[in-house]
């Protein structure tokens, strides 16, 4: 099949939203290749909180694409320096490590193994609507159906527990399970903040068992909700948190930040 665009892609895997071909973009604005106007409020999925083609950003890109593309995290490089320290002075306070990968996905699936290797259990405790990824590890945290049925025979467990229902998360957080995943808002299913009184309980009772507690902030992070950290107005203190989107303003990037104590068995 040939798209539009002149992509040729296989029928059906990324469902299109209408005919039009995207070309050009600024601030809130997309241009198609008729030359037609759109407001975009989706902010392409929550990863261009400056807007499209912020000159700022588009100028650092520029620059940086002319002098180094691509440095291994094998060797030291002053722009991913400059970045970290950045960012470390925005996050709080007991999530000082930075792990930077290139997506969400990639995020959720670090916290993933790190959460195994802090509590030696493998079992994963996630909320009901929450989406955390596509990979196999993020996707067998994804409650949606729709997208875990196909691959259910090669997903890892993960209880899935309704949010705002304590009963149930009690339950549910048995000797197997070494780490609690949730979204503050959740994004797929549609807006939906959580409860906060029961996300500081679900810590408490985590803390009580020893399952780690991961927050992922991929949509809500950088200042989406009004705070940094949607977390953070709640009074919650993760051991880890997952971000991409807005982290790059549309460039790829992702990171998992965690406390000392998760640094400390990797």
């Amino acid at each position: 099949m040939t798209t539009p665009g002149g992509e040729v892609a296989i029928e059906g895997l990324i469902p299109k939203r209408g005919e039009s071909v995207l070309v050009r973009g600024a601030g809130c604005e997309l241009w198609d290749d008729g030359g037609r106007r759109y407001l975009d409020l989706t902010s392409a999925h929550g990863i261009t909180p400056l807007g499209h083609c912020h000159p700022e950003l588009t100028a650092a890109i520029s620059d940086q694409a002319g002098r180094l593309i691509s440095c291994s995290a094998s060797f030291y490089n002053d722009q991913r320096a400059a970045f970290l320290d950045s960012l470390t002075q925005v996050l709080p306070p007991a999530l000082e490590h930075v792990y930077l990968c290139n997506s969400g996905t990639e995020a959720i699936e670090a916290g993933l193994k790190f959460a195994y290797l802090l509590s030696g259990r493998s079992g994963v405790v996630a909320l009901k609507q929450d989406f955390h990824g596509r990979t196999l590890g993020a996707l067998a945290t994804t409650w949606n159906p729709r997208f875990r049925k196909p691959f259910a025979a090669m997903l890892n467990s993960t209880t899935f527990v309704t949010p705002g229902d304590l009963d149930e998360l009690e339950a549910a957080l048995d000797h197997s399970i070494g780490l609690f995943l949730f979204e503050v808002v959740q994004g797929e299913s549609g807006v939906l903040a959580v409860d906060a009184d029961y996300l500081l309980e679900a810590e408490r009772l985590c803390r009580e068992r020893g399952v780690a507690v991961m927050v992922d902030e991929i949509q809500t992070g950088v200042g989406r909700t009004g705070a940094w950290w949607a977390h953070e107005p709640i009074g919650l203190h993760p051991d880890m948190m997952a971000l991409a989107k807005g982290i790059a303003g549309g460039f790829p990037m992702g990171a998992l930040v965690s406390t000392a104590a998760v640094r400390q068995v990797l």
